[in-house]
């Protein structure tokens, strides 16, 4: 501590202390920034779904939010209210296949995983999307033994996400198998 009011007070000490005190100051900012936003984010989703609960994409953000804060069920709840109003929404039954992948009920997250590749065509392809359920049908497979389909579902879910970074990095976070 010393050492810096010296610096601040020689001189060009001036220009140092200046700057620590800004780049001290820019990281301060930073930090409550990505801290605030996120809250700002689901705030505003929870105004939008108080203004209209049945808001499939209010609902479907809720959902995914719940699993990025490790509440599986309220997630699953979200996603299905979303497939009720939408049969076919595909982030919907995505967003519910994932959920009840992490609570580790795994026949639901199947019928959904299903779902989601039933419902997908080629012109409504969501490669981020479709890499992370194929990742998933992956994990399903390898539990259930079969390890070289396993792989194949591995090796084609990084090939699509290779593009999407957040899907790739979604994958390598996962780690299933």
């Amino acid at each position: 501590m010393n050492t810096l009011l010296f610096l601040a007070l020689s001189s060009g000490g001036e220009a140092f202390f200046v700057g620590v005190m800004t780049c001290l100051l820019f990281m301060g900012v930073s930090f409550l920034y990505n801290y605030l936003k996120p809250k700002a984010k689901n705030a505003a989703n929870n105004v939008l779904l108080q203004v209209n609960p049945n808001n499939i994409d209010g609902l479907i953000k809720k959902g995914y939010n719940e699993i990025s804060n490790k509440s599986y069920i309220a997630a699953i709840d979200s996603f299905q209210k979303a497939i009720n109003l939408s049969k076919e929404n595909n982030d919907a039954i995505a967003g519910i296949a994932i959920a009840y992948h992490f609570n580790k009920d795994y026949i639901n997250s199947k019928k959904h995983i299903e779902e989601f590749q039933n419902l997908s065509t080629t012109d409504s392809f969501d490669n981020s999307m479709t890499s992370i359920i194929t990742y998933l049908y992956g994990h399903l497979c390898y539990m259930d033994g079969k390890i070289e389909q396993a792989q194949t579902c591995k090796d084609n879910a990084k090939i699509m996400a290779s593009i999407f970074p957040s899907a790739t990095q979604i994958i390598n976070e996962l780690n299933l198998y």
